[in-house]
């Protein structure tokens, strides 16, 4: 009996143990569970903030495509900005250069005109001059006809008195 006492004793003991490492397996197997359950959700949310990123970096990698198109698009611009404003400068050099030369061109014919404008006042003055000159060498040629004339009558007469 005390056999079996001992035996009773060991085995109760056992039971004890084995019920205590049950409810602490029990225990172990709930918190795994608990932990599986907050670890799926962790993880469903994850999928969620993963899928999320995929469609932001999706739409990233969309607006960059659209901003790296409209950058190669302000680039062609601004170089044709460039190539215009070159062919502008150009063009207005080679205009600029045209116009010193006419304005050299006009400065000599302006020169020309006021030699010629001052010529021309010299000839009129030196016209008038002579004119007057002429007038008044015509004036006495005339005087001194008149007076010839009148000695020639003056002759013709005194020979026809004279006869």
């Amino acid at each position: 009996i005390r056999y079996l006492k001992a035996r009773l004793a060991v085995m109760e003991e056992e039971l004890s143990e084995a019920t205590a490492s049950a409810s602490e397996r029990e225990q172990d197997l709930e918190m795994s569970k608990l932990r599986i359950k907050e670890l799926e959700e962790e993880k469903a949310r994850s999928t969620k903030s993963g899928d999320s990123m995929k469609v932001k970096l999706e739409k990233m990698k969309a607006q960059l495509e659209e901003k790296t198109k409209m950058a190669e698009s302000f680039e062609h611009q601004f170089r044709a900005s460039v190539k215009e404003r070159e062919n502008l400068e150009r063009s207005y050099k080679q205009s600029d250069s045209a116009a010193g030369v006419k304005d050299v061109r006009l400065n000599r014919a302006l020169e020309e005109v006021e030699r010629y404008k001052r010529l021309l006042n010299d000839a009129k003055s030196s016209h008038s001059d002579v004119s007057d000159q002429g007038r008044k060498q015509l004036d006495v040629v005339m005087a001194e006809k008149k007076r010839l004339v009148k000695q020639k009558s003056e002759l013709i007469t005194g020979f026809k008195n004279q006869m």
